[in-house]
Order: C-alpha cells, then structure tokens, then sequence
C-alpha cells in the first residue's frame, strides 16, 4: 500500500511537470528508471468537459454532465484497464497561483473500475459545479 501511495505521489508530481503546471519546489520528484515505470492512466479536464491533456495520449473519453447534473464527469478507459486502478482526483481553482481557493472546493471520486471512473466536483458551499481538474489512476 505505502508504494502505491508513494508512487501516485511521484506520478502526481510528474504528470504536474508534464502538463506544464509550475511549481516553486526545486525538481523535488526522483527519476523514475525504467524497472519502475508507471502504468496509469491520466488527464486534464476542463470545467465543459473537453480534454485539455491525456497521458497516454488517447487513454480515455469523457461524458460530461448533463444540465441538470452540473459536476458530474465521467471518464471511459480506451482500452479497458488490465486490472482495477488506484484513482486520485483535485480540481483545479481557476486562478491557480492566487490565495483565492477554498479547500471545499474540491473533487471526489465516485466511482472507478477497470472500464471508467465517475467524479464530481463542486463549489465551496458543496454545491455540484463544472469544475476543471485533473486525475491520474493507476493500476
């Protein structure tokens, strides 16, 4: 369980240096080698639902949420999954380098087997609300 936890850490880190988040930190993530490859799948996805990054390139499609279902995003795995994946979710505030975010607004997943995973995201009330974030699901 702890390198599970360690390596969604490390995958986190570098999917943030991938998408081209910055960070103030001085390359805190250690060199993956090649026995330690990741498989995982993740992504970026806007507040409408588009698909703003994915890694492996193509990895999964969205649905995004009905009108009547604001927050609710759910994400198909292009191929299925060979085994049931490990799924961490933040969303992203929109003004990410101010002090403005409230850490109720979040993201939660709902849902995750080796063919999907469910999410939601909301506002700081706890209202359901489209919401940009990103995942990475591990497996």
């Amino acid at each position: 369980m702890l390198k599970i936890v360690a390596l969604i850490l490390v995958a986190t880190c570098c999917l943030a240096r991938e998408f081209g988040v910055n960070s103030t930190m001085k390359d805190p993530v250690p060199v993956l080698e090649a026995r330690d490859q990741l498989n995982h799948c993740s992504g970026w996805i806007h507040g409408n639902g588009t698909i703003i990054k994915s890694y492996p390139p193509g990895c999964f499609r969205v649905i995004h949420s009905s009108a009547n279902t604001k927050g609710i995003y759910k994400v198909y795995f292009q191929p299925a999954l060979p085994a049931l994946p490990v799924c961490v979710v933040t969303q992203l505030f929109p003004d990410s380098f101010t002090r403005n975010g409230n850490t109720r607004d979040n993201a939660v997943v709902m849902d995750a087997d080796k063919n999907k995973m469910f999410y939601v995201t909301g506002k700081a009330d706890g209202q359901e609300a489209n919401r940009q974030a990103m995942f990475i699901c591990v497996f």
